[in-house]
């Protein structure tokens, strides 16, 4: 069985499509919150030196164990980022979050209601 360790970049397997993810954290002992890892500069992207590569915080998304088919190695060790780019990923992820919350609830006498 493929061990899944934080901080590492895998390759996943969705509709017959590969992408290669970043894996920050699990959620439970079979999901894992991914961000794609791209080869080349996108719209909203971040540059991860250590890996020389971009990723999208705007589509994180689960992905479950049977979606994850390998880690990415490159010269015989695991592609994976630093403490401080994991330090620095989690505070923009945090940020994005809750900017996207204040930017698409409502608060009312009535309560919380979402805007999709």
């Amino acid at each position: 069985m493929l061990t899944i360790n934080w901080k590492q970049i895998y390759e996943v397997s969705l509709n017959e499509t590969k992408q290669w993810v970043l894996i920050p954290y699990d959620i439970s002992q079979n999901h894992y919150v991914g961000i794609p890892v791209y080869g080349e500069n996108k719209d909203n992207s971040i540059y991860v030196k250590s890996i020389n590569k971009y990723i999208v915080l705007s589509e994180s998304d689960d992905y479950n164990r049977t979606s994850i088919k390998r880690c990415i190695y490159i010269k015989g060790k695991p592609l994976k980022i630093t403490n401080k780019e994991f330090d620095e990923i989690l505070s923009k992820s945090r940020n994005s979050f809750l900017n996207y919350v204040k930017d698409n609830t409502n608060n009312n006498p009535d309560g919380v209601s979402y805007s999709k």
